[in-house]
């Protein structure tokens, strides 16, 4: 995997859940780049859309309400456990 930058290489990872992608992966990853710095409108489009994403799912509000409901599971299992005291 040498073969790709470091961004490349975290990117490939993200996408595909693995710590060494196949060689196939990297492959199709590095067209996929080399497509994407010859397109700059595909660029510009695929940056608006993970902008909108992030703002989507990680909003203050939203953030805060997951944190609520994973805080309100731990002190449910605390509580079913008997760990009330911690």
């Amino acid at each position: 995997m040498n073969d790709l930058s470091p961004e490349a290489r975290a990117l490939l990872e993200l996408a595909s859940g693995e710590d060494s992608p196949s060689r196939e992966d990297r492959v199709r990853v590095r067209r996929a780049l080399a497509v994407l710095v010859q397109r700059s409108e595909e660029r510009m489009m695929l940056g608006e859309i993970n902008r909108s994403r992030c703002a989507e799912m990680y909003d203050l509000h939203v953030m805060v309400d997951r944190y609520r409901d994973l805080y309100s599971e731990v002190i449910g299992v605390r509580k079913m456990s008997g760990c009330d005291d911690l």
